[in-house]
């Protein structure tokens, strides 16, 4: 905050005319979504990676939906079928404590 203060401006009254340059960072209201992180590591196990592949191809050859339609309806098919595969076999991280300072 950066304050001037204007004697020389002539208003007929007792005050004094300021001029403050206030610069206001607002917070973001709301919580951010948390997005899980999903254990990667467990990716470099030979026999997980394969699961979490077949997983994948079981349920993309099972919807028959995913050739039809829109492209948008086609990736969030694809996406979820992604995330479930994932979901049923490499798990989510598990949360680390916050750092503060």
């Amino acid at each position: 905050m950066h304050g001037l203060l204007q004697e020389q401006i002539d208003v007929n009254s007792d005050h004094n005319l300021v001029v403050v340059k206030v610069r206001l960072r607002l917070k973001h209201p709301g919580q951010a979504r948390h997005r899980p992180r999903w254990n990667r590591e467990g990716l470099k196990d030979e026999e997980v990676r394969k699961r979490f592949s077949e997983s994948i191809s079981t349920n993309i050859e099972n919807t028959h939906e995913i050739s039809q339609g829109a492209v948008e309806k086609r990736w969030v098919q694809l996406k979820m079928t992604i995330l479930q595969g994932a979901k049923d076999t490499i798990r989510r991280e598990k949360r680390r404590p916050a750092k503060k300072p």
